[in-house]
């Protein structure tokens, strides 16, 4: 969906803005709602080699991996496994020789915090492929977003853009009470997100018009 499609609405609230601007504040908004949320997941199946721990992911276009969840890596080798996920740290902690050992399959994954680089422990022997999920946000100079973004939720991005806009302190435009007003519907929007993402239901429907405080 592409980011110009929010251009009416938010114009109703600040009109004559330029579309970059906008287009800029809506970006902002799916990337802060899907970090929040968790709700654009992606699976790719990843190929393992023998003798080698360390595998890139490769996100979709416009896209950048936020994370993998603790249950989202499973290895296929005769049958699928899931692997436990854990960190350098802990590593260092319960097996100092962690890094030299090897094995059939791996039993544990973790993910390096800057490239987002998986790593396989212990190193496999055998080959095998990777079932991966990961958890998705736009990248920073998408143009378009994931069309679930606007169905579902296209008036709590409306919101976390106006708060982003109306903070704006060298604008015409800017209104902090404004941004806060917007800033409450846009953290309710995503938390009822997060809801129906663990339960499968929200306390209350998306798609509605945007009340004001009196």
């Amino acid at each position: 969906m592409d980011l110009i499609n929010w251009i009416p609405n938010i114009q109703k609230s600040i009109s004559a803005l330029p579309v970059t601007d906008i287009q800029d504040a809506v970006r902002s908004a799916c990337r802060k709602f899907c970090k929040e949320t968790w709700l654009w997941r992606y699976t790719q199946l990843v190929d393992v080699v023998e003798d080698v721990s360390e595998y890139s992911l490769e996100p979709p276009e416009d896209s950048e991996i936020e994370a993998i969840p603790d249950d989202g890596v499973k290895y296929k080798g005769d049958s699928f496994i899931n692997l436990t996920c854990t960190s350098e740290s802990e590593l260092d902690a319960t097996c100092p020789n962690w890094r030299h050992r090897k094995s059939l399959y791996p039993s544990r994954f973790y993910v390096s915090n800057v490239d987002k680089h998986l790593f396989l422990v212990p190193r496999p022997e055998e080959v095998g492929s990777l079932e991966v999920t990961c958890i998705l946000r736009p990248s920073r100079n998408c143009l378009a977003v994931p069309d679930f973004l606007y169905d579902d939720y296209e008036i709590v991005i409306e919101s976390g853009a106006l708060e982003d806009l109306f903070n704006r302190r060298n604008r015409t435009y800017y209104d902090p009470n404004e941004a806060m007003r917007h800033r409450v519907l846009f953290r309710e929007g995503y938390n009822e997100a997060k809801i129906k993402r663990f339960t499968g239901a929200t306390n209350k429907p998306f798609k509605v018009k945007m009340g004001y405080f009196a």
